[in-house]
């Protein structure tokens, strides 16, 4: 009978190492720049955090150690990623999903700003490396309906960036991603799918 009970006790006692493990593990950190910054070999400069649905979305630059400290980035080694974080139980934030993608030179085509496509949360996102874009406009088409959003724009240091949320009907779409000037006019345009 007491042979029993041990094996509840031994069970209760891993599940609850197990928990604290999941809790308070590495990735747990009090900040959400420290959080990023754990597991990074280039050190994470948080550009923008937001509140999306009960998480929080952020946007970093990953950098070379030597730049961290400058104003001015060499845009050839510098990637952008973004994190969905969240508070666990105890107060410390934890890394639901991050993506980066490389160097911001390598995708800044002539156009003047990239577009990217993520998951969790389902959102497109990107930079604007041209100083005369104002506005970018998101469409695809849900069956006979044309759906329009407007992406918000960040005015960052050293690069600006927009994102725009969006949910699971842009799967197996064709978007249009149209940037326009301050005065409305169309500067650039290109289609991005999954």
């Amino acid at each position: 009978m007491f042979k029993g009970k041990r094996i509840y006790y031994v069970l209760g006692a891993v599940l609850v190492l197990l928990l604290l493990n999941t809790f308070m593990g590495t990735r747990n950190s009090s900040t959400v720049e420290e959080v990023l910054n754990k597991g990074h070999i280039k050190k994470v400069q948080l550009l923008y955090q937001t509140e999306v649905d009960q998480d929080t979305l952020a946007f970093y630059l990953s950098v070379p150690e030597e730049q961290a400290v400058s104003a001015s980035k060499d845009l050839a080694v510098t990637d952008m990623g973004y994190g969905l974080l969240k508070k666990n139980i105890f107060g410390k934030w934890v890394i639901k999903q991050s993506a980066e993608f490389g160097s911001i030179k390598a995708y800044l085509a002539d156009d003047g700003f990239t577009g990217e496509i993520a998951l969790l949360p389902t959102m497109l996102y990107g930079v604007i490396g041209d100083d005369h874009i104002g506005s970018i406009n998101v469409t695809f088409q849900d069956g006979d309906k044309q759906v329009l959003t407007k992406a918000t724009i960040v005015d960052t240091k050293p690069i600006r960036l927009w994102y725009a949320p969006a949910d699971e009907r842009i799967a197996d779409r064709e978007i249009k991603l149209e940037a326009a000037g301050r005065d409305g006019k169309a500067i650039a345009t290109k289609k991005v799918s999954f």
